[in-house]
């Protein structure tokens, strides 16, 4: 009586395997290296984006030449981690669609491999992501359900970074005109 049960849980444990195999699961729990970026690139992205970065026109953009990759490293993670639909703009074409959340299929190595390097491929940009870093966001973003909008991003990452950099401050106001205005003049009064 046992043989029927040990047949079943081996076909179920082949069965697990097979399907972590074919989806992309790391049975494996070492931690991925940055080296490995390239090879999830080429597992989970180049069908759409292709080898070179620089996607099918009008169905999948490109990662090259795009703001959405060299603006923001937390903004890639974030793409990354919970995809994204609707319009986008990349490069001047306008694209539609949906581009899948990776949230629960890579953990936080292989998101920051994988981040690090599509900015050092694509953007040029030779800068650590590390996995603290996806962590970071992965709980800052967690509640999210759905993918981003184009919108959201801008508003979550340029518009943040755009004030900061131009050390806007709550006093100053919300107007970039009028934060202009002030900056050059001393202590911001009119």
């Amino acid at each position: 009586m046992s043989r029927p049960s040990a047949t079943i849980f081996s076909s179920a444990v082949g069965l697990f395997a097979l399907a972590a195999v074919v989806l992309g699961f790391s049975i494996n729990p070492t931690p991925v290296t940055v080296a490995d970026g390239q090879r999830l690139y080429m597992g989970k992205c180049m069908s759409c984006h292709q080898m070179d970065g620089a996607g099918i026109p009008g169905a999948f953009p490109p990662l090259t030449n795009s703001e959405w990759v060299s603006r923001s490293a937390d903004q890639l993670v974030s793409i990354i981690l919970h995809g994204v639909q609707g319009e986008i703009e990349v490069d001047g074409m306008v694209y539609g669609g949906m581009m899948p959340p990776w949230n629960t299929f890579l953990n936080d190595d292989e998101v920051a491999a994988l981040s690090q390097y599509v900015r050092a491929e694509f953007a040029d940009i030779d800068e650590e992501i590390t996995p603290e870093d996806v962590a970071r966001i992965r709980e800052a973003t967690a509640e999210r359900t759905q993918p981003w909008t184009a919108e959201e991003l801008v508003e979550a990452y340029w518009e943040v970074e755009g004030e900061a950099a131009e050390g806007e401050t709550e006093a100053e106001g919300e107007d970039g005109a009028e934060t202009e205005e002030k900056e050059g003049t001393e202590g911001g009064s009119e």
